[in-house]
């Protein structure tokens, strides 16, 4: 097992990687958040990646948690040949849709229902583009946008994860 931390703004972030002795080629990877409400860790992603001889990666199946069924549901799984991408399965699913709250907010959007990062782009009702982000964690901070209805997009690889009206008071 080894793991490593990640600063996230003002969260703090672990992984873990697990190997077994006799699933040399496999490992799993399990990202915690530290939370201070409660101080402890909660997990929030998992990962299972496999390797060839050689050391490539050649399958990646990436893992969401339902909390409303209390399991780990199918996000993203990929098949590599030599590092080169050649089929991805639907994100999402069967997963729990991608939630957004609270709606309207002062400043701080929370996401769920989603892996990270994710990309996020917030247009005016107008249509101009007023944020282009790419997020590693929660929450999306819009304390500076002015008070106003926005179009909020999220997507992760270039698919579309969520098209969502939201309103800054």
């Amino acid at each position: 097992m080894t793991y490593d931390f990640v600063s996230c703004g003002y969260l703090l972030k672990m992984e873990l990687f697990l190997t077994d002795a006799t699933e040399p080629n496999q490992v799993t990877v399990l990202g915690y958040f530290w939370d201070d409400g409660v101080n402890d860790w909660y997990v929030y992603f998992k990962s299972e990646e496999t390797y060839d001889e050689f050391g490539d990666r050649i399958l990646y199946i990436d893992y969401a948690w339902n909390s409303e069924i209390e399991e780990w549901i199918l996000s993203e799984k990929i098949f590599e040949y030599y590092n080169t991408a050649i089929t991805t399965e639907v994100i999402n699913e069967t997963s729990t849709p991608v939630a957004l709250y609270p709606n309207p907010t002062n400043s701080y959007l929370y996401i769920s229902g989603t892996n990270w990062p994710i990309e996020i782009r917030l247009f005016s009702i107008h249509g101009i583009e007023i944020m282009k982000e790419k997020i590693w964690c929660n929450p999306l901070n819009i304390s500076d946008v002015p008070q106003a209805v926005y179009i909020l997009i999220i997507s992760k690889n270039e698919k579309l994860l969520l098209n969502k009206k939201i309103i800054k008071k």
